[in-house]
């Protein structure tokens, strides 16, 4: 689209009708820049990248200096006040009366862990890299031998191992005081044992040797008594009882109590997770229930897509009661109106996913007040990136 918005012949005005102006990282705003700024005096890329993206990214990051923060501040006033030249922004409030709409309520679910989640969740703190990862442990704990790139490894560095071929240092483990390139394998590991402990597990009918063999050493690394507490142990259970347990998920159990009462009081409601085995369990428990639900993620080809949506729109809240939904395929598109309930299962390391899958719902047409419910678990930090994320107050909703 961008390649063909290039080509496009040169005229006195371009206008472009975008949603999110700013999704991952400030370079994707040159590319709308290039566009609008077409035929006038406008910098390049890299130019573009050296006086604004990189400047506003060392601002942010935990090392930076005085300078760099207020180096960082300069630029963003800089780069607002260009864009105000030619960004016009139109926020729901601005709406003509007659399609306003009734307001949203942005509410955090605090859910306790469940039993075999805070042994999973002690357990794998401990281990060497993740106590790097979390400023507890310096990054000799992995390696045992100093000085050396072909050092002992510490064999409980599980994560680190499974992302280092032949127990290998990379670039970003050498001379460095910590090690980036396991940040965000370990964030994706406790993000799913504060989800549902089943996205762990190995699936037997799984074809990808080398994914099941990693997925087999991870939980190969935690005590066979905490192994033993999951349904199937290593494996994911085959059975349909355990599938449906909402026990070993202290969010499950919450979810469960919002399904009934949101499906008993005619609300339609939409479910996103990141982690296509938690929405797995959520459709295997609503099925269990003997009631319906719709489902969209990568899985799903495109042509099928909006049929879905169509179905989903047009039926009856007691006919289909809920859609399942993966926050990377979910959050963009679709027009969701008959929902007024969003539960946003596992809250999402960007901001932006989470406000993108809520606005299916929270759109030109809504007749009803849309409720946002993040499930957070309780204790866990990812409360505080939630916190940073919006205005939000906490609700209990057991």
């Amino acid at each position: 689209m961008y390649e063909a918005a290039l080509k496009l012949k040169k005229s006195k005005c371009n206008i472009l009708l975008t949603g999110t102006i700013l999704q991952n990282n400030v370079s994707e705003l040159w590319s709308i820049c290039n566009i609008c700024q077409k035929g006038q005096d406008w910098i390049d890329f890299k130019e573009f990248e050296d006086y604004y993206t990189n400047p506003i990214t060392q601002s942010m990051k935990s090392t930076a200096s005085r300078d760099d923060i207020e180096r960082g501040n300069e630029r963003k006033d800089e780069l607002y006040r260009f864009l105000s030249g030619f960004h016009i922004r139109r926020d729901k409030n601005e709406l003509p009366e007659s399609l306003q709409m009734k307001g949203k309520d942005d509410i955090i679910v605090m859910c306790e862990l469940s039993t075999v989640q805070k042994a999973l969740m002690r357990e794998c703190l401990a281990f060497p890299d993740v106590q790097v990862m979390i400023g507890q442990a310096e990054p000799e704990t992995i390696f045992l031998e100093e000085n050396s790139e072909e050092n002992q490894i510490n064999p409980l560095a599980v994560i680190w191992r499974l992302n280092h071929a032949n127990d290998k240092r990379c670039g970003m483990c050498i001379g460095g005081t910590t090690c980036k390139c396991i940040f965000y394998p370990t964030l994706s590991k406790l993000l799913k044992i504060v989800s549902h402990p089943a996205s762990l597990q190995v699936d037997r009918s799984m074809l990808d040797d080398k994914k099941k063999a990693k997925q087999m050493a991870f939980l190969q690394a935690f005590s066979p008594e905490t192994v033993a507490m999951l349904p199937g142990g290593l494996y994911l259970s085959e059975r349909f009882s355990d599938l449906t347990n909402i026990t070993v998920s202290g969010k499950m159990e919450a979810l469960a109590n919002m399904l009934e009462h949101f499906y008993n009081t005619n609300c339609k409601t939409l479910i996103f997770s990141g982690i296509l085995r938690v929405l797995d369990c959520i459709g295997a428990y609503i099925k269990s229930k003997g009631r319906n639900f719709a489902r969209i993620d990568g899985h799903v080809s495109v042509e099928q897509r909006q049929s879905i949506v169509n179905e989903f729109q047009t039926k009856s809240q007691t006919l289909l009661p809920f859609m399942l939904m993966s926050t990377e395929v979910g959050g963009l598109g679709f027009n969701l109106t008959a929902a007024s309930k969003v539960i946003i299962f596992d809250v999402n390391w960007n901001p932006t996913k989470d406000q993108q899958s809520q606005d299916r719902a929270y759109r030109i047409g809504q007749k009803e007040k849309v409720s946002v419910y993040r499930l957070v678990a309780k204790g866990i930090r990812t409360y505080y990136f939630t916190h940073k994320s919006a205005h939000l107050y906490l609700y209990r909703y057991y």
